[in-house]
């Protein structure tokens, strides 16, 4: 947390004149509309566009946006009626409202939010000044009971811990800047239409074009309202955790009984060995002292966490409590997940996207396996690891600080890269042994186990002793690139190939779009159903 650049407070002086559109998605929202455009209209940014989008709203929020607009003609309001079939979420009423926008950057806020006066200069200002894509901002959180503070809180820390270790993945959805053009080259919320977290999907679609999205915490930026009561809450945290893991059970119940197993257990030793007078013995006075320390640095972090956050102290001293409410809201959105029953704002949610795999995949692997007839399987299998490590790890070192996690993605690079080329053979070793006998090549089963199975201990070597890999790939004269001599465009580009690897190999952390939605596809799909193409 000291390390990593969470905390943001942007330079006064660097402010941009250049003209941002704000659009802001609302879903009966009639008790937010006075709330948020007066602080929008209050924004000391000279050239704002303001977008409010009535989503289907059934409350009085056309009312309540018509007498804005009767007194502010400039607000431009949009009506949408119904979604398309494959949108859900508030993706739809944000990608209409970026249709009509004009602005060099595009704000998509939340009705809830209350911006400060200088939020939207200072923010646009320091991503000029420090050439960033795209930013999200945290502001301070506005409570109205025990326990919702109690909830909320727990599952920002989580959120914040979750943004210091994946920072390519993870945006703060009710604040959310990013270029227009930008926005427009990865293709929008039409290439993430039917995700359910969109501050998930949004930052992700960058991440596999090769731009970096930030994230900062900025009290003083703004004020996020609190939810109705704690069951509104609950509701709306189930969703973030079902929707960040791709809604798939198993990816909502393993951190949860994990979180509850190292959050809780210490409690527990703790308790059972006061009771039970476990330090009669050494052994016993070990556990103990081993539980009473990692409760130490477990309550250590959660009070720098709630510093960062602006909450009150003792907040920290809740934390039991907020990891017990944690794991049960972690537990429903499994459970949802699993018999498709999660619902938000009327909108069910139940669809699982899969993971189709990418058309480039497997050519890339027949190359490969042909690149063996020429060098052998060693010297393929060296250059196909190191280059794949290599090009991680320069896209790592390219973020604002290095996360913990980032040392383990290198180091099991390797074995995730023969992994990912076994599951590629078991899926497609047909179409694979056609492609080598065209080639001239004659293999069988036998020839795939024997190189994936050479490949396999290769990743072992590779992992428990890394500096072999290097001396390995340098004496067969495999040179990776030197990523930081290309230029600002091919060093995106190598960002873009080294997040799809991730994608390919760890998912969903790193989900990426499915490939039927890149714009290139999409155009060549259209052009062989038309018409002249029959």
């Amino acid at each position: 947390l000291r390390r990593c650049p969470l905390v943001f407070d942007p330079d006064p002086t660097l402010l941009d004149r250049g003209r941002v559109s704000l659009v802001i998605p609302m879903y009966n929202e009639e008790r937010n509309v006075d709330g948020v455009l007066a602080a929008v209209r209050a924004q000391t940014h000279p050239a704002l566009e303001v977008i409010a989008v009535n989503d289907r709203s059934s409350d009085g929020t056309a009312a309540k946006l018509a007498e804005w607009q009767a007194r502010w003609p400039e607000l431009r309001v949009i009506t949408i009626d119904h979604h398309p079939e494959d949108w859900t979420g508030k993706s739809y009423p944000m990608h209409r409202g970026a249709e009509v926008a004009t602005g060099d950057w595009l704000l998509f806020l939340d009705a809830d939010i209350r911006l400060a006066p200088e939020s939207v200069a200072r923010t646009v200002g320091a991503c000029q000044a420090r050439g960033w894509a795209a930013l999200s901002i945290l502001g301070r959180l506005c409570y109205s009971t025990f326990w919702e503070r109690v909830l909320h809180v727990n599952l920002a820390a989580l959120y914040l811990i979750l943004v210091v270790e994946s920072p390519q993945t993870v945006m703060c959805g009710h604040y959310m800047l990013v270029r227009r053009d930008i926005y427009q080259a990865v293709g929008g919320w039409s290439m993430v239409r039917d995700e359910m977290q969109d501050d998930v999907a949004l930052p992700r679609l960058l991440s596999e074009n090769g731009y970096l999205s930030r994230t900062r915490v900025w009290l003083e930026s703004h004020t996020v309202g609190a939810y109705r009561d704690v069951p509104e809450l609950w509701r709306a945290m189930r969703r973030m955790v079902a929707g960040g893991n791709g809604f798939r059970p198993g990816y909502s119940a393993i951190p949860a009984l994990f979180g509850l197993l190292a959050h809780l257990g210490p409690w527990v030793v703790l308790i059972a060995g006061v009771v039970g007078r476990w330090w009669r013995n050494p052994t016993g006075s070990v556990v103990i002292g081993l539980a009473a320390a990692d409760l130490i640095f477990l309550m250590a972090s959660y009070f720098r966490l709630s510093r960062i956050l602006g909450t009150k102290w003792w907040v920290a001293l809740t934390r039991p409590l907020g990891d017990l409410l944690a794991f049960g809201v972690q537990a429903d959105a499994a459970l949802r997940a699993a018999f498709g029953s999660l619902e938000w704002k009327g909108i069910a949610f139940g669809f699982r996207r899969g993971f189709p795999e990418r058309p480039e995949e497997v050519p890339d692997l027949l190359e490969f396996y042909l690149s063996m007839a020429v060098s052998g399987m060693t010297q393929a299998w060296i250059a196909r690891m190191a280059m794949q490590t290599e090009r991680l790890r320069f896209s790592l070192r390219k973020l604002d600080h290095r996360p913990m996690s980032s040392g383990a993605f290198e180091r099991f690079q390797p074995l995730m890269t023969v992994r990912h080329a076994i599951r590629l053979t078991a899926r497609h070793w047909k179409q694979l042994r056609s492609g080598l006998e065209l080639r001239g090549m004659k293999p069988g089963a036998g020839w795939f186990i024997g190189c994936l199975s050479w490949g396999w201990l290769l990743a072992q070597l590779a992992i428990w002793c890394p500096p072999w890999l290097r001396w390995r790939a340098k004496r067969r004269g495999v040179t990776p690139p030197r990523y930081q001599d290309l230029s600002p465009d091919e060093q995106r580009k190598v960002r873009a190939e080294a997040f799809l690897c991730l994608e390919q190999q760890h998912r969903p952390w790193f989900n990426a779009t499915p490939p039927d939605r890149k714009p290139a596809v999409r155009a060549e799909v259209e052009r062989a159903a038309s018409p002249a193409a029959r």
